[in-house]
């Protein structure tokens, strides 16, 4: 796995090292600043500017030096050059190049529109006497990489490409003279030499090969600026967007350690697309019911709750319960948010929970603030470890777990990161919120007492301030407080804002700004060793406030948790006794079976008793015949015995009669005596052989006698067992009934107290429904469809919610108290003021931290910023140069993401490898990241196919992280039937921006009608203002600019007169946006409403032109009343009107609150299904 992710982030390296910036354009606010530095007479208001940038253009007839020796005439009160020049040399159109990568890697343009943007081919740097800075020359990574697929139709291996990059770069430095002041002509000769060798190869382009371009430099009022930014201008020459490389090297140097679930994300779309599973089973939360209802336990909720008469949706809930308790198995959680379903809800209560959760941390944990930290010393420094006499240690915190609070919200998109830092510390919309429209005493008493806590004017804690006047004069102010109120208010420009809970930070700029507004008023008036000891008594005191307030949540929690166990409580009794129904069955079953067996034995053994009684029968009968033979035998015997005894004796006798003679010659003598004694011996001798034979007959006879004998006892003897056997078996047989009716018995029984423990579990949600709880049952499962249901929150209450919110007051109060309480905490602010060089050392100087020093201490300085404000923001862009110190996997706590589904994967790797955590919310339905064209074709270059599905356009953080998300559900694809659903992370689906037709259209065409719609109609003081009295399809047909230009004047001039009867119903700038899928479509509207008299009257037109108009990218996140969706196009564009997506349109819809008006043909755009929908909804409203 390791060495997958390590090839796919040196994709990654690579198609960000490609990912050039358009040439340097000056900025308008830049424009201004020199206006007014050159014509300050002429304006009435002082600004104060202490630096500015100068872009100057090349001239082969002026050098370096003699520009500045001008601007040094000009900006007298400018004196201090910046220490690096840059010269950025050949404006490319970067059209030609991506023109030429499609004909040499032979892919088929069906690019939409042109590119109008241009490039720089060649840039390096200079210093303030012209010569050159050693390794500064750069050449477009862009027109590089199209060169090389020129020359090799393919990328085989980024690093061998990245190799072979710097090397020409490398060569090309050593020959430029460095013991010279470059001159222009000197410049201009590089720039032939670096055309020739990537340019001309291409053969005939449109490229001249002239020099044209910037030289660019700042300029700064005093030394002191000089210090603070001179490090931190624009590296314009570099050529590079750079925001994220180092960051994406960083984490491939270190993935040996990287946490499970991290490298899950950078490779589960290669496992996925190899048929491996990602995460071993997934969990559809929507429809899993047993899921649902344990995640939705009152267990599982946050202790507080963000100070609001509103609470967060069914959904809404299961997402924060599955983050906030690890459910879902990972640090990587994901949101699926569709427009409008109220992902800043659900981050607000995410909020509360960290702050409320780190507040009982410091409770458990720390007697005294500097408890929580040890101190470390630095290894650099002049002084033996030490910078000065006051910087000389950092603290970090001793225990790890103590930073797994801070909150870092991230998103590439730059207006949603300040609307979630804006949003939370509005004291206004806090306070609006907290309102109670309730007629009943007790609630209305118990939203007083919530609004008291965070309304400033209302506390009873005050602050004192030491600021400093126009004069530098140093005053003190004495502020009502909520938490750090003045500081806040000074940080966002916003009289209304109630508490420092967050922050942007990330650019410099902010940064700054943070540390003057925030930091530095802190220090000057609560850092001095007298006060912090004297807050010890006041940390003490708000330990002992949140301890007693969480003993009154946790009173009502308990008693709320038990009223969410009962149903899982009962449920798993009736698991219990069903389990025990089962088992009990199972034993009558195995009982019946063995009756079954028992009864079929006894009639075989009936059988049996019968065949035995025959025997016995037949026995008796051949043992009665054999008697009488016996006897007869006996007799005959007898007979043969008395005969034989006659015939011998007479032999006898005769034979005594016999003389000598006789005797001799007797078998030769013929007398009458002679043959009457051999008579009497033949008779004798047979008489014996008859009795012979009767003896044999009789031992025959007296053998079958005994066998018939034996057989009629065996006979017997196996009657009587049969006797005995049937006897036990039908006693078994009874045994086995009545075994049969106990379990009948046992059955009835369990089932009794299952019906027992149902009508208890009814009669006690009854009488909570009653009271207005809504309870998690059978009922509300079976209803999930309900938008009633999805609105609500169960398990909460009035009194519950009221008391959870003043734990977070009570939490905030806590965390100030340590903050003020801790010399450690001031001392890391100082020191971090230090590092971002805002704030000077002793001397004056401002502190070179060595790079050992910077690694070792800055995480340990944002997680004491943290303390302080909960919640900082920053860009993705911004991520490596803020925390580019911090290398550490899992060194801050949470990462939130919000718009994820705007972000390329690769934006997020450096900030999901610090944190801890992560939530990411966002919506793959809504638009994709942008890439530029010239960018997705040289990813079609790359052949190795591990990286092959990574080369998809609409790859983004939220659906990388959805894949690894345990817990989400499946959307179908509403258009283009067949298509496999979608798997997004857990999904809001109550939807509250937009009425119809609005919603119908984005619930259509993007989410399979899955949302559910809870936003309410305008009030008719808003509707007199709209431009029409519904929304509409306004159809005008027109012709095309052309060239893949698809503005269409006739449909221009339409709408021209809609924002000029929209200006002239409000009498001024009104709240409508002009959205369009094409940026040819933008920039042709916006030059017709420029040239309108009757609506550049209005104040503040000109920013509204730039904010309200543009494509679909510039409004995610945004809504206003009404806009405009202004197609373009003619028939010749249908690959235009094709390419246009069902997410493009959802966005723009939903940006509408109150009405859609789309201006477009709709003849052409009804080929297109998801238009046809569209006007359908339309043409219903």
């Amino acid at each position: 796995m390791i060495k997958d992710a390590k090839e796919i982030i040196e994709y990654w390296y690579l198609t960000e090292f490609f990912n050039q910036e358009e040439f340097p354009k000056e900025p308008k606010e830049n424009q201004i600043n020199i206006n007014h530095i050159l014509n300050k007479n002429k304006y009435q208001e002082e600004k104060m500017v202490n630096y500015f940038h100068i872009f100057h253009n090349l001239q082969l007839q002026k050098e370096i030096v003699n520009i500045l020796e001008d601007d040094k005439n000009i900006y007298k009160e400018y004196p201090i050059t910046s220490s690096n020049l840059h010269i950025c040399v050949g404006k490319m159109k970067r059209e030609i190049f991506t023109t030429k990568l499609y004909e040499c890697l032979q892919l088929k343009d069906e690019r939409v529109e042109k590119d109008s943007s241009e490039i720089c081919l060649m840039g390096l740097q200079v210093d303030v006497d012209g010569m050159y800075i050693q390794n500064s020359y750069n050449v477009s990574p862009l027109i590089w990489g199209i060169y090389r697929c020129y020359q090799d139709k393919h990328i085989n291996n980024s690093v061998i490409a990245l190799k072979e990059y710097k090397q020409m770069i490398a060569d090309i430095n050593d020959k430029i003279d460095k013991d010279r002041t470059l001159s222009m002509a000197d410049i201009e000769q590089l720039f032939f030499r670096t055309y020739d060798e990537l340019i001309k190869p291409f053969g005939n382009i449109a490229c001249e090969r002239v020099m044209n371009g910037y030289l660019i430099y700042n300029r700064y009022n005093n030394q002191k600026t000089f210090d603070i930014k001179n490090d931190k201008q624009n590296e314009y020459s570099k050529l590079q967007k750079g925001f994220y490389e180092k960051d994406l090297k960083l984490v491939k140097d270190r993935l040996s350690g990287a946490r499970d679930s991290f490298l899950k994300y950078i490779v589960g779309l290669a496992r996925e697309d190899a048929g491996k599973a990602v995460i071993p089973k997934r969990i559809d939360i929507r429809s899993d019911k047993v899921a649902l209802e344990r995640t939705l336990r009152v267990l599982h909720s946050p202790l507080g709750k963000w100070p609001s008469k509103y609470e967060a949706g069914l959904m809404q809930q299961v997402a924060i319960n599955l983050y906030e308790t690890g459910e879902h198995k990972g640090s990587i959680f994901s949101v699926n948010g569709p427009p409008g379903t109220g992902k800043t809800t659900l981050l607000k209560e995410v909020v509360v929970s960290n702050i409320v959760n780190r507040a009982k941390f410091i409770c458990e944990h720390y007697k005294y603030a500097d408890d929580a930290f040890k101190e470390n010393k630095f290894t650099g420094g002049e002084n033996r470890g030490a910078y000065d006499n006051f910087t000389k240690h950092y603290y970090s915190f001793k225990d790890e777990a103590f930073a797994d609070y801070g909150m870092l919200v991230c998103s590439c998109n730059n207006a949603a990161v300040e609307n979630i830092t804006k949003e939370l510390p509005d004291g206004e919309s806090l306070l609006d919120s907290i309102n109670s429209d309730s007629e009943n005493i007790n609630i209305k008493e118990g939203f007083d007492a919530v609004r008291n806590c965070f309304d400033a004017a209302m506390s009873k804690d005050e602050e004192t301030y030491i600021t400093f006047n126009k004069e530098h004069k140093r005053q003190s102010n004495t502020i009502k407080d909520v938490y750090f109120t003045y500081l806040a208010k000074q940080l966002f420009d916003n009289d209304k804002a109630w508490g420092l809970i967050s922050a942007p930070l990330g650019k410099n700029s902010n940064i700054k700004k943070y540390c003057s507004c925030v930091l530095t008023p802190l220090l000057s008036s609560f850092y001095s060793n007298e006060k912090i000891k004297n807050r010890n008594q006041n940390y003490q005191e708000a330990k002992i406030a949140f301890l007693k307030q969480l003993d009154v949540v946790n009173i009502i929690r308990e008693k709320l948790i038990q009223y969410s166990e009962m149903s899982i409580k009962t449920a798993e009794y009736e698991k219990n006794y069903k389990e025990g129904i089962k088992k009990i069955q199972e034993e009558k079953n195995e009982l019946l079976c063995t009756y079954a067996n028992k009864n079929c034995n006894l009639k075989k053994l009936r059988e049996k008793e019968k065949e035995l009684l025959e025997n016995v029968r037949l026995d008796k009968i051949s043992f009665a015949g054999y008697s009488d033979i016996e006897k007869d035998f006996q007799n005959k015997k007898v007979e043969l015995t008395r005969k034989i005894d006659v015939v011998c004796n007479t032999l006898i006798e005769k034979e005594s009669k016999l003389n000598i003679v006789e005797k001799i010659f007797f078998k030769k003598l013929k007398s009458e005596k002679v043959r009457q004694i051999k008579e009497m011996r033949f008779e004798r001798d047979r008489i014996l052989l008859e009795k012979e034979k009767q003896v044999e007959g009789y031992k025959m006879i007296r053998e079958n006698f005994c066998i018939a004998k034996e057989s009629l006892e065996k006979s017997k003897t196996n009657l009587r067992a049969m006797y005995s056997q049937i006897n036990s078996t039908a006693i078994h047989l009874k045994i086995i009934n009545n075994t049969m009716a106990d379990k009948d018995a046992s059955i009835q029984k369990c089932n009794e107290h299952i019906n027992g423990n149902r009508i208890k579990l009814k009669e006690e949600y009854d009488r909570l429904k009653a009271e207005g709880m809504v309870v998690v049952d059978e009922e509300l499962l079976s209803k999930l469809d309900n938008v009633d249901i999805q609105v609500a929150n169960p398990w909460s209450n009035d009194e519950y919610n009221r008391e959870r919110e003043k734990l977070f007051y009570a939490a905030l109060k806590v965390h100030k108290e340590f903050v003020l309480s801790s010399k450690s905490c001031f001392k890391n602010y100082d020191i971090f003021q230090k590092m971002v060089r805002v704030k000077t050392i002793e001397n004056k100087e401002l502190c070179r931290f060595t790079n050992e020093d910077k690694k070792n201490a800055y995480m340990h300085l944002v997680n004491t910023i943290f303390l302080l404000t909960p919640v900082i923001s920053t860009t993705f862009a911004s991520v490596q140069s803020f925390l580019g110190d911090i290398e550490k996997q899992g060194a801050l706590g949470q990462l939130i993401v919000d718009e994820a589904g705007q972000a390329a994967p690769h934006m997020a790797i450096g900030a999901l490898w610090r944190c801890r955590k992560s939530l990411i919310v966002g919506d793959p339905k809504q638009v994709e990241p942008v890439i530029t064209n010239d960018l997705d074709a040289i990813k079609k270059a790359f052949e190795n196919p591990l990286i092959t599905p990574y080369k998809e356009k609409s790859l983004s953080v939220q659906n990388f992280a959805d894949r690894i998300n345990a817990y989400g559900s499946y959307i179908e694809e509403s258009i283009g039937g067949g298509l496999h659903p979608i798997w997004v992370g857990c999904p809001l689906i109550v939807h509250r921006r937009c009425v119809s037709p609005m919603f119908e259209i984005s619930n259509t065409i993007s989410y399979a009608e899955s949302m559910k719609n809870r936003t309410p109609e305008p009030k008719d003081d808003i509707i007199k203002f709209f431009i029409q009295d519904k929304s509409a399809w306004i159809d005008v047909k027109g012709k095309e600019m052309g060239n893949k230009n698809h503005f269409v004047d006739e449909q221009g001039e339409k709408v021209v007169k809609m924002v000029e009867q929209s200006f002239s119903n409000y009498n001024k700038i009104s709240d409508l946006y002009i959205i369009s899928p094409f940026t040819t479509v933008i920039d042709g509207v916006r030059k017709k409403l420029s040239k309108s008299k009757a609506i550049e009257k209005y104040e503040g037109f000109d920013g509204w032109l730039n904010s309200n108009c543009g494509t679909v990218h510039k409004f995610q996140g945004k809504e206003a009343k009404e806009v405009i969706f202004l197609l373009g196009c003619d028939k010749s564009a249908m690959g235009a009107i094709k390419w246009v997506k069902n997410n493009i349109v959802n966005v723009a819809a939903t940006r509408a609150r109150f009405r859609l008006y789309v201006v477009g043909d709709f003849d052409i755009w009804s080929q297109s299904e998801i238009f046809k929908i569209m006007k359908e909804y339309l043409d219903k409203d």
